[in-house]
């Protein structure tokens, strides 16, 4: 099956539902939970967004405690929305570092912002939503953006390359060179992302609080995991 994102309109739900809630009220809701955000990093292929949205399901089942919404590919669109970008944008903020000469070039053209500039929008954004509460934020540097927030578990997710090339094959119906090279590319992005902007290594572990080999894990065991260190006893 191929993975899909949490819909906006349904991380809209969550959003509206904060909105409408009095400080008082949300930080009821979140007193439920010993964490009341996460921020899940990956190697391509580890199954982020499906333990994301699993581990929403289960957090969001506590009584009390309040819908979770996870953020992944639309994280990028909520950016757009709260520093009101055209949607447009999108396709310009990978989870990558343009070309220098080619972003000077777009943002001298006017075709977009900077990358710094979008970065800092995100930045902005994950903060945001963490500081809010129950929001299972992935990838975008957001472990190192809120490494200062002690409400925020940080969680890595890691699997041997092949294990890993496999589940993208099947996910994406891609063959294995096609497979293989889509992990190398994505893994290669994510690590020049994370370096280029917070100057730091995405595969050290020492940035996380938890790190889970999801090879022989299924996502609901990993789901559980996360959860048990998440919840207040």
């Amino acid at each position: 099956m191929v993975t899909v994102a949490m819909p906006l309109e349904k991380c809209h739900a969550y959003l509206n539902t904060q909105f409408g809630m009095t400080p008082a009220q949300r930080a009821a809701q979140n007193r439920r939970f010993r964490r009341t955000a996460v921020t899940l990093s990956r190697l391509c292929g580890t199954r982020a967004t499906d333990i994301g949205q699993r581990l929403a399901e289960r957090l969001g089942a506590v009584d009390g405690g309040g819908p979770w919404a996870v953020f992944d590919d639309n994280l990028v669109r909520q950016v757009l929305q709260d520093h009101a970008l055209p949607q447009r944008l999108a396709k310009f903020m990978p989870e990558d570092v343009p070309s220098l000469v080619d972003d000077a070039l777009c943002e001298i053209l006017g075709v977009h912002p900077s990358d710094w500039t979008m970065f800092q929008h995100t930045a902005d954004t994950i903060y945001r939503l963490a500081a809010m509460g129950r929001v299972i934020i992935v990838g975008r540097g957001s472990n190192v953006i809120t490494r200062h927030m002690p409400s925020v578990l940080h969680v890595r997710l890691v699997g041997a390359f092949e294990r890993r090339v496999a589940q993208v094959g099947k996910a994406m119906r891609l063959g294995e060179t096609e497979a293989r090279d889509h992990v190398v590319r994505k893994d290669r992005a994510r690590r020049r992302y994370v370096m280029a902007h917070f100057d730091r290594d995405i595969d050290d572990p020492l940035g996380y609080d938890v790190v889970l080999n999801t090879d022989n894990l299924s996502d609901e065991d990993v789901a559980r995991a996360v959860a048990g260190l998440v919840l207040k006893e």
